[in-house]
């Protein structure tokens, strides 16, 4: 050391030295100040370790401008007791707190920051004021009310279900819903994490696509069993808030607390401290809904019983008197029928008197016709066959005449045909001798030819022969 003073130069222990008393100077005792916990961890030492950060700009554009960790001494944890105690949750991430801290610095550890009290009011009045502000934002928009004003659904034929993926509080809705089948209620369950700062986002996103969904719903439903206190902070979410102010069908919240409500109670259309007693409100309003329509049909069933009473006694008469009013027409008719056939069977009668009068002097007539026109027919019959026995004769002499003729020239014509014949035979023999000889001709010469040919071959290597030698 004494060597470095000699040189002129500042060691690592004196600058360290200068910085644990320039720290505390400035810090020399405990300091409150404002900040979010980003994470907080327990650590088997029994120190709880919290990352305190600070934010710029609005809620969906924040950015980082300052970070620093923290830590709650194993010897100090009945700070974090006490304010679980008095706000009636625990210290959690996401949180805006007040809190008290020591700030040292050691050559060897650095600088601590050492959290030594908590003020639970500040953290219960930042919730407060955060709900305060998203109301009157909505209030400003003239859309806080529009899901509450919405009228309730006549029943509850499809709900959808917004709920944690392993929750008691659904299992509880479930386990009341049970008696009642899908074909009088179909529910569709939609799983959302609600312990995350990604909750308000994501169950927004759920709420609108239910609002866009092909099937319809009747009511939406945003459930979640039993929690930390801490946890509804992530449900006083502005634009979840804001989507379920615009959604067109009602949506119900049940979250599991019946003291700490959150601005999804204010602006839902109705709000239930579980999920079980949702559950409750649907099956018995499924129910009431039933006994109304059973009642509806027994009144219908009386007045009809009642109206059919009445037509059958109206009826009754009616036909009563529709039958003596048909007795009295049919005796009436049969009496005109009667005198009507009287009067024809006296017509008829005379008319077929006179007509046989008439047939038989017509018949008279045309049996003297008759007979007068048979007898002209036989003399006019005996006449033709005379004549026709005297041409019969000449006619039968001169064909037989006819006949010899022509056997005479028939025989003439076979005889000429078969010399005919004869005469084509003999030339056909000729044809076929003067053929063969012309044929035997032409093989001859043929074979003369080929002779020819072999011999002029022969001569032709003869000669060959002896020109090469």
């Amino acid at each position: 050391m004494v060597g470095d003073m000699e040189t002129g130069h500042t060691t690592l222990s004196q600058y360290l030295l200068r910085a644990k008393q320039a720290i505390s100077r400035t810090y020399s005792g405990p300091e409150k100040i404002i900040s979010e916990i980003s994470s907080i961890k327990n650590h088997a030492n029994g120190n709880v370790y919290i990352e305190l950060a600070e934010y710029a700009g609005e809620t969906n554009e924040r950015r980082l401008i300052a970070k620093v960790s923290a830590t709650v001494m194993r010897s100090n944890r009945r700070i974090l007791t006490e304010f679980e105690k008095h706000a009636g949750e625990k210290l959690a991430a996401g949180m805006k707190v007040l809190i008290e801290i020591q700030t040292t610095y050691q050559e060897i550890w650095g600088m601590s920051v050492n959290i030594v009290g908590i003020d639970h009011k500040y953290t219960m009045g930042d919730m407060a004021a955060l709900v305060t502000e998203i109301r009157e934002k909505l209030v400003a928009e003239g859309i806080y009310n529009r899901n509450k004003s919405r009228p309730q659904p006549f029943d509850y034929y499809g709900i959808g279900i917004i709920a944690p993926s392993v929750s008691a509080g659904l299992e509880d809705f479930n386990k009341k819903l049970e008696n009642i089948p899908d074909t009088v209620c179909q529910k569709r369950i939609s799983h959302c994490v609600f312990q995350s700062d990604k909750a308000g986002d994501a169950i927004a996103v759920l709420i609108e696509n239910m609002n866009k969904s092909t099937t319809s719903f009747d009511a939406i439903l945003v459930i979640r069993g039993g929690g930390g206190k801490s946890d509804l902070n992530y449900l006083n979410h502005e634009r979840l808030a804001r989507q379920i102010c615009l959604s067109r069908t009602p949506v119900y919240v049940g979250i599991g607390h019946e003291t700490d409500r959150t601005i999804l109670d204010e602006v839902a259309n109705r709000s239930f401290s579980t999920p079980s007693m949702v559950a409750n409100f649907i099956s018995e309003h499924i129910c009431q809904r039933a006994q109304d329509m059973e009642s509806f049909w027994l009144d219908i069933s009386r007045e009809a019983m009642t109206r059919l009473k009445d037509k059958e006694g109206q009826y009754r008469d009616g036909w009563a008197s529709l039958c003596a009013s048909v007795t009295e027409l049919s005796n009436e008719r049969e009496s005109r029928l009667q005198a009507h056939y009287h009067d024809t069977m006296r017509l008829s009668s005379a008319y077929v008197h006179k007509t046989e009068n008439e047939l038989l002097s017509i018949n008279s007539s045309l049996t003297q016709g008759v007979n007068r026109a048979v007898s002209h027919i036989e003399i006019a019959a005996n006449q033709s066959w005379q004549d026709c026995q005297r041409q019969g004769l000449r006619r039968t002499e001169l064909m037989e005449g006819e006949i010899q003729s022509a056997m005479d020239l028939l025989e003439t014509s076979i005889n000429q045909t078969q010399r005919d014949l004869k005469d084509n035979e003999e030339r056909e023999r000729l044809n076929r001798e003067a053929l063969l000889a012309q044929q035997k001709k032409h093989r001859a010469q043929l074979i003369t030819a080929g002779l020819v040919v072999v011999i002029l071959m022969i001569i032709i290597l003869i000669l060959w022969g002896f020109i090469n030698e």
